[in-house]
């Protein structure tokens, strides 16, 4: 999910009152509510770019760069929004070579001015588009729970790879592209742990 938000600065002090801050560091249970507050205060200025895993799966098997494809979604929400309204400064996290983003923005986003930071949450228009973003990853987390029947832990723990295993037993390992992004180290372990299972 790559999610931007236009922040006037009159809804600044409005996302400081509602606590709004890096996602990372906010509970799953607020997220939700916070995330309609901040469309309601930002109201048609934010935008998410939802990828869901087969579809991340097919755009990385045809680029093979995790920075291109991050760059690719990062100016494709700002070009959006652009559209929503004309601003002269975008701030973005920074995950690689600046060149990345700036190489995939078309005429409008080549025309502003394009800061990147690591940690660029601190800033609270990248806060609120974390939120965002986060909210939209839970919502469609959500939803893979009631199609698939499997609760999908999140990062690289042992859960995780247990929940991989019991997935590719039930659906088989084709449909591993459904709920994983299978570049990840996670994906091989998942995969070789379910080779090396013996068959009872």
């Amino acid at each position: 999910m790559t999610a931007g938000v236009i922040v006037d600065p009159e809804a600044v002090p409005l996302l400081q009152s509602l606590g709004v801050d890096d996602s990372k560091k906010i509970t799953e249970k607020k997220i939700p509510g916070m995330a309609e507050e901040i469309r309601k205060i930002c109201f048609g200025k934010y935008k998410v770019l939802q990828i869901n895993p087969a579809k991340y799966n097919e755009l990385y098997g045809k680029m093979k760069n995790l920075n291109v494809l991050l760059a690719w979604t990062h100016a494709a929400v700002i070009e959006d929004l652009l559209e929503k309204q004309d601003v002269k400064l975008a701030i973005a996290d920074k995950f690689g070579d600046e060149k990345y983003i700036n190489d995939k923005l078309k005429t409008k986003g080549q025309a502003i001015r394009l800061i990147q930071v690591p940690k660029a949450e601190q800033n609270i228009a990248v806060a609120a588009a974390s939120i965002q973003a986060r909210d939209t990853l839970l919502k469609w987390s959500n939803g893979a729970k009631k199609t698939y029947g499997l609760t999908l832990p999140k990062g690289a723990s042992s859960l995780v790879i247990q929940a991989g295993k019991s997935y590719v037993k039930e659906h088989g390992k084709d449909a591993l592209a459904n709920v994983a992004k299978l570049h990840f180290k996670t994906t091989e372990d998942v995969l070789r742990l379910e080779r090396s299972t013996p068959e009872n």
